[in-house]
């Protein structure tokens, strides 16, 4: 199948024998356009690349809410190159005099070196596993859980910069509540904004990538 540029296979199986249908699916993707995940939002212009990705998810239910909100199994995915919204990386990374110039005279790219992650599933709960976003300017890091059932988030977003930053809060952006409205704030460990050498090394894409797929979860 044919989507975002790029192509789907594997096999998606439904067993409606019972009073809730079993649903199990087993799917690699190639090739498919980061883009098109920010249709519609200020970061669509300025947000590209090509995604690899596999699931392994089985659920129940008479609807792809009701399944995912049961499901057990795991999501990866990985990303070696492309963009991402600037504005969106230097707030995620609390860069703060970064972020307010980019609302003032706009947004722009931002190249992506790397991202990946794990998305496990157990019975409707998601949790981040090994995920992150490494770009010219930090590594984000990942980590939390979303229970679908609940519909209740709770994720913090971790930078290390890669160089000298005049305005680092030493704290993660922690996203938490009902996944429509969460709140957001900083989980700050130093009560003002203090600077920080960054010394964060690129990540060897190509082999966390590989190793991501084929690690058990």
């Amino acid at each position: 199948m044919l989507i975002g540029g790029g192509t789907i296979a594997g096999e998606l199986a439904i067993n409606a024998q019972t009073d809730l249908p079993q649903v199990r699916a087993a799917l690699k993707g190639t090739n498919i356009e980061l883009g098109m995940f920010f249709r519609n939002s200020r970061y669509f212009d300025t947000t590209h690349g090509k995604i690899q990705s596999q699931v392994a998810l089985a659920g129940s239910g008479k609807s792809l809410a009701q399944v995912m909100s049961v499901a057990d199994g795991h999501v990866e995915a990985a990303l070696a190159g492309g963009s991402v919204s600037s504005l969106m990386v230097s707030l995620a990374g609390l860069q703060l005099f970064d972020a307010l110039i980019l609302y003032v005279t706009g947004d722009n790219r931002i190249p992506i070196l790397c991202a990946l992650g794990r998305l496990n599933f157990q019975h409707g709960t998601v949790v981040f596993d090994r995920t992150l976003l490494d770009t010219q300017k930090s590594i984000l890091h990942v980590a939390g859980h979303v229970a679908l059932q609940s519909q209740v988030v709770k994720v913090e977003v971790k930078a290390d910069p890669k160089s000298f930053d005049l305005l680092d809060l030493h704290g993660p952006v922690i996203v938490e509540g009902k996944i429509r409205s969460p709140s957001t704030r900083i989980g700050r460990v130093i009560p003002i904004p203090t600077p920080v050498i960054g010394n964060a090394k690129n990540v060897a894409c190509e082999a966390a990538a590989r190793q991501l797929f084929s690690a058990q979860p």
